[in-house]
């Protein structure tokens, strides 16, 4: 069992240095395994990640800004981020409507 989730470990720091297209510093490292032992799931952090990368962010700062708000709102899943955003999306149509040219 430690060595799957060690090969886990590993994926998920070599998937942040291919995204961020060099080697991780000791302290990236360092808060990638704070993540892990506050129970963040592997999947949350992938999201956080693409979150950055799609934002144009490279700095895992940035990364654990969007953790910390997640856990903070009680995220646990990528699927509850998703769903989040859909019920924003819908909220944003609702004030998009022009209401005075109608």
């Amino acid at each position: 069992m430690e060595n799957v989730s060690n090969k886990k470990d590993i994926d998920l720091y070599s998937l942040f240095e291919k995204e961020f297209g060099r080697t991780l510093s000791p302290t990236e490292f360092t808060s990638i395994n704070n993540w892990i032992e506050n129970g963040i799931s592997e999947e949350l952090i992938k999201e956080a990640l693409k979150e950055a990368i799609l934002s144009g962010v490279h700095n895992i700062r940035y990364i654990d800004t969007i953790l910390f708000n997640w856990t903070k709102k009680g995220y646990k899943k990528p699927e509850d981020v998703k769903r989040k955003k859909e019920d924003e999306d819908e909220i944003d149509e609702v004030y998009d409507y022009d209401w005075l040219n109608e």
